[in-house]
């Protein structure tokens, strides 16, 4: 079976896709946790 330079593009994005996702899933899921730590740490000073 030949794969033409299309459906290689094809794969490789159903391949490398869920690894981007979850990646910015984590920096998001990060971010919002520093974010309510900070706001948590606000509260408790005021």
């Amino acid at each position: 079976m030949e794969l033409d330079p299309g459906m290689m593009i094809v794969i490789a994005g159903v391949i490398i896709m869920p690894v981007i996702i979850i990646k910015l899933a984590k920096q998001w899921k990060k971010v919002k946790d520093m974010k309510e730590q900070a706001a948590s740490q606000a509260a408790q000073e005021k």
